[in-house]
This record gives C-alpha cells, sequence and structure tokens, in this order.
C-alpha cells in the first residue's frame, strides 16, 4: 500500500489537520504564483500557512477581541507574544501613532489603519519571529469565552520542558540541558542573539557583520534591514570562500562583530570549513553563528567549532508539522571575551515558548532520533536514483563534491545528510512539480515528505524579473530550484512517486 502522505493535496489544505499547522498545500506552480501575487481566488482558498509569514486565524480573531474589548476603531493591530519586541516594531513601523497594551497574557501593539502600516507591522513579526502563537491565541480566545474549545492534540503537561531539554542536549552533544535557552521561533532566536550582539560589541567599535553563504530568507533579511547607520554587512556568497574570509578578518579583524552562516545553507546544501572558519573568527576576537537546522544537530556537531549555536525546533524535533519553537546554545568550548555579556543581554529579549507549545513539542520529540535516521536513509537512496536521471541535472546536497569533505568533517556519523535535498531539472519544473504526488509546502524536517521551488516561495521579488533572476544565477542559485525535505516514508515508494511524476510531466 502507498503511504497515505504520498498523494496530492487540494489547494490550502492544511498538514496535519490542525489548526496549528505550519505547512498548507500549494500543489501547482500557478498555486504558487497566485498566492505570491495574493491573487483572490488563490488566497480565498488559503487560510492558513507558516506562521511567520500568514496572518494566523487565531491570532487575527485574537486581535478582533482586543479591538472590540478596547474600543479601537481604524487600527491596524498586531499580536504578540509578549512586550519584549515592541520598541523594534516602532521603530520598523515607523508611525508616530503607536499604542501596546497587554491584555490576558498576551500583547497587542496598534497603528493607524493603512495598508502601508499593515504590511510593516506583518513584515515585522515575519523577520523578528514574535508574533504571537496561535495556541496562546487559542488559549486567549477560550478563556474569553469567544472559542467553545481548544483543537484536541497530544500534550505532555507536566515536565514538558525537561522531556525536550533531555532530547535536545543528546541532540546537541556535550551540553548540559540548563544550557539550552528557548524561544518562540528559530528566527525570534537569531534576532534576540542579533542584537544583543548588537549591544555589547558595536559599542566596542566591533560594527561589521560577515554574512557567509547564501541564507535562510529571514536571516538574510535581518542582516540586511536592522543594522544601524555606523554598521556594515560584508555578504561573501561562496561559502567555500575562506580567503575572502581571512583577507577581511586581517584587515579589517578588530571592527568585525560576527560571522554568521549555516551548516549546511539552506537552500543550497553547502556547507563551510567550519573547524577553520572557527579558528580565523577565534584569532580575531569575532563570534560565529551557525545554524545547523538543515541537516539537524543530530546530523552534524557544530558546537566545538562555533561561539554560539541557533537552531529550529520547528524541524526535525517538531516533526509532525504543528508546532513553532526555537533555542539556542553558548558553547562551553569559546573563549570569546564578551560571551558572558551576550548571554546575558540575550536573556531578556527572547520571546519565550508558550506552556502548550512546549507540551506538544514534548509529545514529539521523543521521534526525533527515529525520524532522523529515517530521512538519512531516505536522501541516501533516493539522491541516488535522482543523480543518474537523465531529467535531472544537478542536486545540490550534503554530500555534494562542491563541499562534501567540509561536511564530513562536522558529520557524526557516515551516511547522515539530512532530510533536505535541492534539485535543478532539465525539464520544465510546472510540469514536474504540478505531477509530484506529495505535499508541496515550506518547511522540512517531518514524518512526511515534501517538496516546494523554495526561490519562488523566498524571494518571489527577485524570481519574477530578469534582473533578479541574473542576481540568483550570479549567487549560483537557479531560479526554478525544487527544495525536497524527505520524510520518514517506504523508501522505494519515494522513488516511485519521483519517476511517476518525470513520466507525466515528459508525456511518457
Amino acid at each position: 500500500m502507498i503511504q497515505d502522505s504520498l498523494r496530492h493535496y487540494s489547494l490550502g489544505q492544511p498538514v496535519p489537520a490542525s489548526p496549528h499547522a505550519v505547512c498548507v498545500s500549494i500543489p501547482t506552480m500557478a498555486d504558487v504564483i497566485g498566492y505570491e501575487t495574493r491573487n483572490p481566488a488563490t488566497m480565498a482558498k488559503i487560510s492558513t500557512g507558516y506562521p511567520r509569514f500568514v496572518l494566523h486565524p487565531l491570532t487575527a480573531r485574537a486581535g478582533q477581541w482586543f479591538a472590540g474589548e478596547t474600543g479601537l476603531r481604524g487600527r491596524a493591530v498586531f499580536a504578540l507574544n509578549s512586550d519584549r519586541c515592541l520598541d523594534e516594531l516602532r521603530a520598523f513601523v515607523g508611525s508616530d501613532d503607536f499604542a501596546a497594551s497587554e491584555r490576558e497574557g498576551m500583547t497587542f501593539a496598534h497603528v493607524p489603519e493603512s495598508e502601508e502600516n499593515r504590511a510593516l507591522g506583518k513584515l515585522f513579526l515575519q523577520h523578528a519571529g514574535c508574533g504571537a502563537s496561535s495556541r496562546r491565541a487559542e488559549d486567549l480566545l477560550e478563556r474569553v469565552g469567544c472559542l467553545e474549545h481548544r483543537h484536541e492534540e497530544t500534550l505532555v503537561t507536566d515536565g514538558a520542558e525537561a522531556i525536550v531539554r533531555e532530547n535536545l542536549a543528546q541532540a546537541f552533544g556535550s551540553i548540559a540541558s540548563s544550557d539550552i535557552m528557548f524561544s518562540v521561533s528559530g528566527m525570534n532566536a537569531f534576532y534576540a542573539l542579533f542584537q544583543a550582539i548588537r549591544a555589547a560589541r558595536s559599542p566596542r567599535g566591533r560594527t561589521l557583520w560577515i554574512q557567509l553563504g547564501w541564507l535562510y530568507v529571514d536571516t538574510l533579511k535581518i542582516l540586511q534591514k536592522f543594522l544601524g547607520p555606523e554598521e556594515e554587512l560584508v555578504v561573501i556568497e561562496d561559502v567555500s570562500d575562506l580567503d575572502s574570509v581571512r583577507r577581511l578578518l586581517e584587515e579589517r579583524g578588530d571592527q568585525v562583530s560576527a560571522v554568521v552562516t549555516e551548516s549546511p545553507t539552506n537552500p543550497l546544501v553547502q556547507t563551510c570549513d567550519l573547524p577553520a572558519l572557527n579558528e580565523l573568527c577565534s584569532q580575531s576576537g569575532v563570534l560565529l553563528v551557525a545554524d545547523p537546522t538543515s541537516a539537524s544537530p543530530r546530523n552534524v556537531k557544530v558546537l566545538p567549532y562555533c561561539d554560539v549555536l541557533v537552531n529550529s525546533l520547528t524541524k526535525y524535533s517538531g516533526n509532525e508539522g504543528d508546532v513553532l519553537l526555537g533555542s539556542l546554545v553558548f558553547s562551553p568550548s569559546s573563549n570569546n571575551p564578551d560571551l558572558a555579556e551576550i548571554r546575558e543581554r540575550v536573556e531578556p529579549l527572547l520571546d519565550l515558548p508558550f506552556a502548550g507549545d512546549m507540551g506538544r513539542l514534548a509529545a514529539q520529540i521523543p521521534d526525533y532520533e527515529e525520524v532522523v535516521r529515517r530521512s538519512n536513509r531516505g536522501v541516501m537512496e533516493l539522491v541516488a536514483f535522482l543523480e543518474s536521471h537523465s531529467k535531472v541535472s544537478k542536486v545540490h546536497w550534503a554530500y555534494a563534491e562542491d563541499s562534501r569533505s567540509h561536511y564530513e568533517s562536522i558529520a557524526r556519523e557516515p551516511d547522515s545528510p539530512g532530510c533536505l535535498f535541492s534539485m535543478e531539472l532539465s525539464i520544465e519544473l510546472q510540469g514536474f512539480y504540478d505531477e509530484l504526488s506529495l505535499l508541496k509546502s515550506p518547511s522540512f524536517g517531518c514524518k512526511f515528505s515534501l517538496a516546494c521551488p523554495y526561490l519562488y516561495l523566498a524571494h518571489y521579488d527577485m524570481v519574477s524579473t530578469e534582473n533578479g533572476r541574473a542576481s540568483l544565477r550570479k549567487a549560483g542559485l537557479n531560479p526554478n530550484l525544487l527544495r525536497v525535505s524527505v520524510g520518514a516514508e517506504p523508501v522505494d515508494q519515494l522513488i516511485g512517486v519521483f519517476e511517476e511524476a518525470f513520466d507525466r510531466a515528459s508525456g511518457s
């Protein structure tokens, strides 16, 4: 019997069938473009999506309740987990008429209603990852009588945080469970760390940041949008170009605050020589921030080679696709003199998880190791099939030749690539994508497989123009790249799904 997850899903269908699902089906390229251009016919069928990118129905209802309770009219309302990001939200929106108040354990900010104000506020919540959790909003709505009952789901109610800490300490390796710092999302963890580093290091003249590799979209946006006028970002798109990093540190090392990279990167799944990079940074007193989310900390050991690890717990540990959380770990082996101050500064900046989200993660995290193991096996076999296929021109994955040795230097075990790879086709993307029988949605690290035309969803402003597409190609990114996350389905069935899509797309 074909695994139930290997099928077509209707437009807008949330997966899993939960109001807290982080995945929503966008099954055709026409739907993808309709979603990005906000086509009314497409958007009428999409009521939810990846939480940082959409206004969740439950948080929207919470905002409406707040507006009704406070008699607000003509105001755009934003629901936040706490008041910790209010000053940055106020500055980002840039409105003189900005107000906020706390109600029933949630913070509501509001500005004059306008398309621009609403778009700016939504964008800030996406980048900073501090928008109210859907479970937090659900809890509020039930308590104030706007919701009859909560969604029924399995939650750990006693000792949830301890269960999560124990599992993550094992996954990260060589740390105490108390060393893990939690946040409402992976992006909020990075955003809080970014602000703490700036506060500690900018007064000391360290105002230059280095981005190594093409990183996840909101990591890029934080580095691009939130540095001050006296600060500078240098982008080195090739993760293997440590010579450029070395020259920059030789010339301006005392000005560099931090190097930010992913190990491996998303979506090209490239890995830098992390031990060598760590040595370069240490020599100049530069912080090295590394994110191993793409492959999972269970597959790669980065803490010995960085100062701070950032990890999205939505992936792999939250493997059922319905919880949003993140974490930070300060490396116990780091000797950077500013690290203690940065840790002290970051604690009051992190938006702390809602108990229901932690309880949901605790219910899923015991499967973390098995999910990673099955994904590893699936990727090894599926990529072997794809690399020999006539309709595939290139596969980007952890063991691709361009950075294989670098990945192996931090891999915990052989044949452990993680769930992600990206592929370039020698046939038209649309035909193959439309025929592929699995969930087509953002996110990864779930028990079920997913695929998405990553650059259309993350960088549509670039994909939709000739200049933008040229810039992507210059950075080594094929605009029609298809990113795939392999789940726990039987590998032979997964290969069959890809083979069938190739056959149908080419009319054979």
